[in-house]
């Protein structure tokens, strides 16, 4: 695994231009709940990544954690109703499609790199309120790296 070297930085720009509906409309702050998190994965992946195979399956679990995700699961905090917004399914999301995409490629890639954050800029493109080009200008202004 890569050195994962933009992680507080991404946290941050999250925190400032996501959570606070900067970049992208009230409604996708509101929390989904395991069910809708599930439809919205899935909507994604029919979508975005068929060819991945069988989407993960998402849990929203008592854990005192944010929220993790593999290629096969995404598990979302019920204690941080934030883990179960439009825009942090749709990071925890990038994870899986990255994991998944990980095995064919060399080097490994850091878990919040370049190639995380362009990935994320085109999903909240599409899948939320947010606008890539002000997604793509606020990272870059944040100091994140693009792919």
């Amino acid at each position: 695994m890569a050195r994962d070297f933009q992680r507080s930085k991404l946290y941050g720009w999250e925190r400032a231009q996501l959570k606070t509906a900067q970049l992208v409309e009230p409604e996708d702050n509101v929390p989904l709940g395991e069910k809708g998190a599930q439809d919205l994965v899935r909507e994604i992946w029919r979508d975005f990544c068929p060819e991945l195979g069988v989407m993960p399956k998402v849990r929203v679990m008592g854990n005192r954690g944010r929220g993790c995700a593999t290629g096969n699961w995404i598990k979302l905090s019920s204690s941080y109703a934030t883990t179960q917004t439009r825009w942090y399914v749709i990071h925890e999301l990038t994870h899986s499609i990255l994991e998944r995409r990980r095995h064919y490629t060399e080097p490994p890639i850091a878990a919040h790199g370049p190639e995380f954050c362009q990935l994320y800029a085109e999903l909240l493109d599409r899948y939320s309120s947010a606008w890539r080009p002000k997604v793509l200008g606020s990272m870059k202004g944040a100091g994140l790296r693009l792919s």
